[in-house]
């Protein structure tokens, strides 16, 4: 792995460098993606910032830029300053792929440099995060840096097709949509329920995603553990209001996983979650990927009645749909599907649905997507 000061000036050449502002190990969307153009005989790079486990390996090449700032306007004003320089050294032959706005400003500039193709990779509708929400100016200016990227860009790219619709409607350009599914490696048994009842979340521990809520609905249930996945800002105040709760015996906070360990532990749960504020319209059309990881481990879910996720159950019921994230509506949903034979039918139903949900089930879309870019596509 290297760093932006360890490029050499006689550097080896690249097809296509995919930029984004998230750890290298955190974005698994662009590792499968690499691996994949990798297989079809291209040369890619992956840059992103540090990965937060030392562990982390990677087939594929990759540079780490490091910033002083670490939050807010000046991080990504510093993380796109070192982007563009690292940009302005490589040699690129055929795009430079941006990962929503945060990473546009470099990328349009480094594109135009180097007389290649800016690709746009919509990982969510960014302008609707719900730290966005109350600071017009600052969705003004992230609306007016995506608009720009997306006006230049070849063959845009996104995650589902609730997404897709949204922003060709607000930019007035279709986008091609790439479902990120999970590599399927192993086959899920059927299997009861443990006991105690094994739930768990895992993903980013931030604001709207019903991480208190769950907290509160553990004070109502018997026999019960909910393990947490991950880390956030609100990871601090989760912990103490676990304590307060007296769930400290119940509740475990596992931070950060990834790779083998991380589905060996999803394996290893009856219930996940998935629970939105429906406020957001970015989570309102979402399709998280932890939907179809737990999927993919046979592990049923508890999701809310958003469009993609609905969609998703009517092909295969693999768990419950909420109409409000409350207390009452999540512990309901619980007790439901700790029944045996509900458990068994919401299990069977991921077991199949895995067969189709996995990443090889995308790479056509892939192959059309590089050919586009490759015969100068819009």
């Amino acid at each position: 792995m290297a760093c932006i000061a360890c490029l050499p000036m006689n550097r080896e050449k690249y097809d296509i460098a995919l930029c984004f502002t998230a750890p290298l190990d955190g974005e698994n969307r662009m590792q499968k993606i690499a691996q994949s153009l990798q297989t079809m005989g291209l040369k890619v790079l992956l840059v992103g910032r540090a990965p937060r486990l030392a562990a982390f390996r990677c087939t594929v090449p990759t540079v780490t830029i490091r910033c002083r700032a670490k939050r807010g306007a000046l991080f990504y004003a510093e993380y796109n300053l070192r982007l563009l320089f690292l940009l302005l050294r490589l040699r690129v032959r055929l795009a430079i792929v941006a990962v929503d706005p945060d990473t546009l400003p470099a990328a349009i500039f480094g594109a135009m440099w180097k007389r290649c193709k800016l690709v746009y990779d919509a990982h969510e509708s960014f302008v609707d995060v719900p730290e966005l929400q109350g600071h017009p100016i600052k969705r003004w200016i992230w609306a007016t840096i995506e608009r720009l990227g997306v006006r230049y860009a070849s063959c845009p790219l996104t995650v589902n097709n609730s997404i897709a619709a949204l922003l060709e409607k607000r930019y007035g350009r279709p986008f091609t949509v790439l479902y990120n599914y999970p590599r399927v490696e192993r086959k899920p048994e059927l299997r009861p329920p443990h006991h105690p009842l094994r739930l768990y979340y895992q993903g980013a521990l931030n604001a709207g995603r019903g991480l208190e809520l769950l907290l509160h609905a553990m004070t109502r249930l018997n026999s019960a553990e909910l393990h947490i996945i991950g880390d956030g800002y609100l990871r601090a105040t989760l912990e103490q209001l676990a304590e307060e709760l007296q769930l400290q015996l119940c509740v475990h906070f596992h931070g950060h996983l990834s790779g083998a360990r991380l589905y060996d532990t999803m394996a290893h749960m009856d219930i996940a979650f998935n629970l939105l504020d429906a406020r957001s319209r970015n989570y309102y059309y979402s399709s998280a990927n932890k939907f179809y990881d737990a999927v993919s481990v046979g592990t049923p879910i508890i999701t809310m009645n958003f469009p993609e996720y609905r969609n998703c159950m009517r092909a295969f019921e693999v768990g419950i749909l909420l109409d409000a994230m409350t207390v009452e509506a999540v512990t309901e949903a619980i007790q439901r599907m700790r029944n045996p034979e509900v458990y068994r039918h919401y299990r069977r139903n991921c077991i199949e649905a895995a067969r189709y949900w996995h990443w090889d089930s995308q790479l056509d879309t892939i192959k059309n997507w590089i050919q586009c870019i490759q015969n100068g596509g819009r």
